[in-house]
């Protein structure tokens, strides 16, 4: 199964430095991850359902990561898992109230990072996919809105 993250943070470093803790991590856990990398929240606005694990900075220009966290929260439930990376530790109690999964500080450790998704592996959210794979195209369907499958020879369909 492919996992897919979301990265934003207005500095530049910030998100090398998460991108090669999450290519390493899925080196070393043997892990299918795809990810994007975003500056802005504004770009990433529309493409929220695409993703399963949000890696955000608090502080950036526009919108802060906290009410987008909060929007997330609204349009989506539990079902997308939140992690802050950040310069600022006095929001982490703020963290709580969107449920994020982790508070990672900046710099960032990859160990934490690991740690993080190794915690989110664990979760219901990550487990709770069924993954159809037809002619190169890879669908990733929460159980939760499966209502049947239906399977006729070869043929499976599956009813949302």
């Amino acid at each position: 199964m492919s996992y897919k993250i979301a990265i934003c943070d207005d500095e530049e470093f910030a998100r090398e430095s998460i991108v090669t803790c999450v290519e390493n991590y899925s080196i070393e856990r043997k892990t299918d991850i795809d990810y994007e990398v975003f500056e802005d929240y504004m770009s990433l606005e529309s493409r929220i359902p695409e993703f399963d694990v949000f890696f955000m900075d608090y502080q950036t220009p526009e919108i802060d990561g906290m009410t987008f966290a909060k929007k997330i929260r609204e349009d989506y439930g539990e079902k997308k898992a939140i992690i802050f990376v950040t310069s600022y530790q006095e929001i982490v109690f703020d963290a709580f109230s969107v449920r994020a999964l982790r508070f990672l500080v900046k710099p960032l450790s990859e160990e934490k990072l690991f740690e993080a998704l190794d915690a989110y592996m664990k979760t219901d959210i990550a487990t709770n996919h069924f993954v159809i794979k037809n002619k190169g195209t890879t669908n990733v369907i929460d159980t939760d809105d499966i209502y049947f499958i239906e399977v006729n020879g070869k043929d499976i369909t599956v009813n949302l």
